[in-house]
């Protein structure tokens, strides 16, 4: 089964930072910069795995907010969407957090869910007011953003 969306699991490697406590980037942008485009970000990383072979439904995403993580303060976006498996029946809602670095993003992960399709309380995820999200239905279906 493919859930492409946000669920690369390789791609969960964490940065090692160091240095003063507010980082500046190389071109001045600071380390917490606002993600202005946090849905191309999403939607080109998603892209590297989609092949339009699968379909997803429901999908959602939330505003970029600021949480504190393990390797700090991080600009976090959460998605959720329902995938369909090989068979083609749809297995569920399934979640995913972007973490954003200098307004980029930098790390994805999957986030468990609960049996009613909601973040689990324990993840930066749990208090997101998810929108809809049609662009990353049609790139599951098309393979392209």
């Amino acid at each position: 089964m493919r859930s492409a969306i946000l669920t690369a699991a390789g791609l969960l490697g964490s940065f090692a930072i160091s240095g003063c406590a507010t980082p500046v980037g190389p071109d001045g942008a600071a380390a917490n910069a606002y993600p202005k485009d946090y849905k191309a970000d999403i939607l080109a990383m998603a892209a590297q795995y989609a092949d339009g072979s699968y379909r997803i439904k429901d999908a959602g995403i939330s505003e970029p907010m600021l949480k504190k993580l393990p390797q700090g303060e991080r600009y976090v976006v959460c998605a959720r969407f329902n995938p369909a498996g090989k068979d083609g029946k749809y297995l569920g809602m399934k979640g995913g957090v972007g973490i954003f670095w200098f307004g980029k993003l930098d790390q994805v992960a999957e986030l468990p869910m609960d049996e009613r399709g909601k973040p689990d309380s324990s993840n930066p995820c749990s208090d997101a007011v998810y929108r809809p999200f049609p662009e990353a239905e049609r790139l599951a279906s098309s393979g392209h953003p």
